[in-house]
């Protein structure tokens, strides 16, 4: 990637921010397994948790993905969980950070300096930035 004055972009800061976007959605937060255990139902209320648990399995098939759930029915507080002891990526818990740290590296003015890139180095459902291969983006 070249800035259109001709200076590449300072790599290090680059590979940070994929890092801080790779990596940090993964350091999730999910409840101990104590606290699950002990809100988990038995008898006729377990038959409907499994049934529960069938049709999560069954989204999953189908849109090949992994779900995660937690609700509680804050009416009688009972609880439906299914992989609550897994962590799972959100995907704007990074945006704070990566910001962060862009603009501790750059002013407000090199962030409307705009950047090209050509086709090749898109990544996979980059619905805007495909959008502007022609042209460029500023930060």
């Amino acid at each position: 990637m070249k800035r259109r004055n001709g200076f590449r972009v300072n790599k290090f800061i680059l590979v940070l921010i994929i890092l801080l976007i790779a990596v940090v959605p993964l350091a999730g937060w999910s409840k101990p397994a104590e606290h699950q255990s002990a809100h988990r139902d038995k008898g006729p209320k377990k038959k409907t948790a499994d049934h529960l648990s069938q049709q999560f399995a069954r989204l999953e098939h189908t849109y090949d993905a992994r779900l995660g759930v937690y609700a509680l029915d804050t009416g009688n507080h009972r609880t439906v969980s299914y992989r609550s002891d897994e962590r799972f990526a959100y995907a704007s818990t990074y945006k704070a950070l990566a910001t962060g740290a862009l603009l501790r590296h750059h002013s407000l003015g090199q962030l409307n300096e705009r950047i090209t890139y050509t086709s090749k180095d898109l990544v996979s459902y980059s619905p805007i930035t495909e959008q502007h291969v022609d042209t460029g983006m500023t930060l």
